[in-house]
């Protein structure tokens, strides 16, 4: 009985988490700030004058370092589907919200068990509840995480080179500052240590 009750909490805290989280857009507001709407304008770039973009906008804290443009990418159809309109947009982070907290559940669930994926979807919820309400790029990379760590954990326990290079698929997709400073030390390490 303990357990169900502890289960139902954690079911309602998650609920409630996502209901949060969807407070903005349910009022029909986003917090448009300044990478929101530079991420509009180089959505509706792609849409009308460039439909092949090979990198994103620029990384405001580095000199000509760019962020990728799977964010802009991903948003698009919720973009053109709304017809520019930010409400829709936003909808859609709602649903990428939910998308994550099943992803981390499944992988919680898969490494360890269905306690620690209930715990990580908890804390995952918690800590991004404000996300929905006006996310940018970075919060993409969120979205990967606990699929690069699934692969990466796989590749560590199991030595198989696929898990090792989906891991490193994913790794790219990673925030720009993680993928110029990282990224050459990571390679390298799982290079000579796999040969």
């Amino acid at each position: 009985m303990k357990k169900k009750i502890i289960l139902y909490l954690f079911l309602f805290l998650i609920g409630l988490c996502i209901i949060l989280a969807s407070w903005f857009v349910i009022n029909g507001d986003i917090l448009f700030y300044s990478d929101i709407a530079r991420d509009f304008l180089l959505m509706e770039d792609i849409l009308y004058n460039k439909p092949i973009a090979l990198i994103g906008p620029r990384s405001g804290a580095i000199s000509g370092v760019f962020h990728g443009p799977l964010w802009l990418y991903l948003n698009l159809p919720a973009f053109i589907l709304g017809k520019g309109n930010p409400i829709i947009v936003g909808w859609f982070w709602v649903l990428l919200y939910i998308i994550n907290l099943i992803i981390t559940y499944k992988i919680g669930k898969l490494l360890f068990d269905k306690h620690i994926g209930l715990i990580a979807t908890l804390i995952v919820a918690l800590t991004t509840i404000s996300f929905p309400a006006g996310p940018s790029n970075p919060v993409g990379a969120l979205i990967l995480s606990p699929i690069f760590f699934y692969f990466l954990i796989s590749y560590l326990k199991q030595k198989k080179i696929k898990f090792l290079l989906i891991s490193l698929f994913i790794f790219r997709f990673n925030h720009p500052i993680s993928n110029s400073l990282w990224r050459p030390g990571f390679d390298s390490y799982f290079y000579f240590n796999s040969i």
